[in-house]
């Protein structure tokens, strides 16, 4: 794993707004994405490892590396660049009486418009690789107690490129900044920054007690947790206490939460889906 200070994502913000620079940005951002990515590759391969050796259910079902969709957003966002300088100084060389007259050629326009929605499908792609998988894992993990604490923030790509859009491509920087230290951090504690991942494989799956208790137990025993704790740390105990329990004495719980006002629907729906 390749861990970037993210004080470079300033350098790379400096760059793409110096005329004549932009290049040299969009070098440093392309890096950063590369090697997000290729971080959350060797993450997922190496924890992989780890629930295969414990026999635990392994969250991710099908491992799209998400750099297909790197390649694209590459060659979408440099052609993009390459007819803006082959257009702009045939825009400045005219008077504004030829400027109103000045109609691009089609197969510029064609590429324009093409280039530009394969930025946002792959950018949105992308970045649900990045996070969106990771975020799935991480669940993962504190479920089975490999962590503890919750680092990785899910964010939406569809909402990214939203907010980028929104303020003009700031939340790109903002985004790119948080990712790589909230990954380097997460990847600290769960040990694939190191070889301390590989202590987490056991001979056998340590079982929470919560398991084996009867339901009536169980279910005070949460309700006894959650009454210490404040709201907004409510939903993410009722998450790692009820997908940590066998599928059927979870929905019993699950639906008693519900019936009782504890959960919303919406948290419902939430939490059955990783049971």
């Amino acid at each position: 794993m390749l861990l970037l200070r993210p004080i470079l994502v300033f350098v790379g913000m400096v760059f793409s707004y110096i005329p004549y620079l932009q290049f040299v940005g969009l070098a440093i951002v392309m890096f950063i994405y590369h090697t997000l990515i290729k971080n959350r590759n060797e993450h997922i391969q190496r924890m992989e490892t780890v629930y295969k050796a414990n026999n635990w259910d392994f969250p991710l079902k099908k491992d799209n590396s998400g750099f297909l969709w790197f390649i694209l957003y590459i060659i979408s966002m440099g052609t993009i660049m390459v007819l803006s300088n082959m257009i702009m100084p045939q825009v400045l060389e005219l008077s504004a009486q030829e400027l109103e007259s000045f109609v691009l050629p089609q197969w510029q326009v064609y590429t324009f418009i093409g280039c530009g929605l394969m930025v946002l499908i792959s950018y949105v792609l992308m970045i649900n690789r990045i996070v969106k998988d990771q975020w799935i894992l991480q669940e993962s993990e504190i479920r089975y107690g490999v962590v503890k604490d919750r680092i990785i923030n899910y964010r939406d790509g569809t909402f990214a490129i939203i907010l980028r859009i929104v303020t003009f491509n700031f939340y790109e920087w903002y985004l790119l900044y948080v990712l790589l230290r909230e990954t380097a951090y997460h990847y600290f504690e769960d040990g694939t920054a190191s070889d301390k991942y590989t202590q987490a494989i056991k001979s056998s799956q340590t079982i929470d007690e919560q398991i084996i208790d009867p339901l009536e137990d169980s279910y005070d025993l949460l309700l006894k947790e959650l009454s210490t704790i404040g709201d907004e740390e409510r939903f993410s105990i009722i998450f790692r206490k009820v997908t940590a329990m066998k599928k059927e004495k979870a929905l019993l719980i699950l639906n008693r939460l519900l019936q009782e006002k504890r959960i919303t629907q919406k948290e419902y729906s939430r939490i059955e889906e990783f049971i």
